[in-house]
């Protein structure tokens, strides 16, 4: 009988602690505070060599010193759309992200038709420096993207808002990625080595210019930009709510003498949709109130304002409204 009681026992505890530490695993970040009694929070960035991890990491040290709610952290990963899903699988509270991805993310479509919707909500643009670079040896005979077809075209790096812009374009331009090319799913730098020595003909960059490597190749090679005819652009701008009307600077690579018309992606911040009011009312305000301190983290944060800030794709969380409406912001 002792046996039967002391095993019964033994399952009750056992029992008991189970539960105690599902309870605790299944506690967010945003539940979890650090020794100073701050609420511990965390931001997918981007790879350490880039603008996103540049900016977040400043940002973290900001929040840290100017926030007495808030404790964060930026972490490193691959960005684009692997962001997303941090987010929205709980991962992280905020992360960096493309306006294409939180769109398609938020919506359950393109990229993540097969995972749905992902639950994540807005919470600010911070960049607006990402511009498609379309490049070609000058030689190449290559004149406009209707001279694509039937090349071999560097389209980007898998799972890349690069990526997902340039089948966008493709497909403005009425040329089918599976049959009327040869796609080349390559790094900017490997897409760069690949045009160099022959083996691509065309290299897609979305990103900020100029490229560094295409910079490099061009001290041995002579590299031209293609414009995105105007045609192309209006069909991308009224397709979605995340593209804009750009140009990529005379002079930003060597032998560039004009600006060369483009699109622009700009890009964000975005956050768990569970996220409480007051922690995303914090970050965006120890952001906001210090937004010359963020400019200088990186030149792609240069453009940051409040006007940027409220153009998001998807619905904004209520904590980041509060405070642009407060400063007199109207948010859709």
């Amino acid at each position: 009988m002792k046996k039967l009681m002391k095993s019964g026992l033994i399952s009750l505890l056992l029992l008991a602690f189970t539960a105690c530490s599902s309870q605790v695993s299944e506690k967010t970040a945003q539940e979890q505070k650090s020794e100073s009694g701050k609420t511990r929070v965390s931001m997918a960035t981007g790879g350490q060599a880039g603008s996103w991890f540049a900016v977040g990491a400043g940002m973290a040290n900001l929040v840290n010193k100017e926030s007495s709610l808030l404790e964060m952290t930026a972490a490193v990963t691959n960005g684009g759309l692997e962001n997303v899903r941090l987010v929205g699988g709980g991962k992280n509270e905020f992360s960096f992200a493309s306006n294409d991805a939180a769109y398609y993310g938020f919506n359950g479509v393109e990229a993540f038709e097969k995972e749905g919707n992902q639950d994540i909500v807005g919470m600010f643009t911070i960049m607006d420096s990402s511009r498609m670079g379309i490049f070609v040896l000058a030689d190449s005979g290559i004149k406009s993207i209707s001279d694509i077809k039937g090349k071999k075209v560097v389209v980007g790096p898998p799972s890349t808002s690069s990526l997902l812009m340039g089948l966008a374009l493709l497909d403005a331009a009425g040329i089918d990625a599976k049959k009327d090319i040869e796609p080349l799913y390559l790094s900017y730098a490997e897409g760069s080595e690949a045009l160099r020595d022959g083996n691509a003909d065309v290299l897609f960059a979305m990103t900020g210019h100029p490229v560094p490597s295409v910079v490099e190749m061009s001290t041995s090679k002579d590299v031209k930009v293609i414009p995105v005819d105007e045609d192309i652009r209006k069909k991308m701008l009224e397709a979605t709510s995340f593209y804009t009307d750009s140009v990529i600077k005379a002079g930003t690579y060597d032998g560039q003498t004009e600006d060369i018309p483009s699109i622009g992606l700009p890009s964000g911040i975005i956050a768990n949709k569970n996220v409480p009011e007051e922690v995303a009312y914090e970050f965006t305000k120890a952001v906001f109130e210090n937004l010359e301190d963020v400019k200088s983290y990186h030149a792609a944060a240069r453009s940051a304002s409040l006007e940027l800030a409220a153009k998001m794709p998807i619905p904004m969380h209520p904590g980041a409204k509060k405070y642009f409406e407060e400063k007199g912001i109207k948010v859709d």
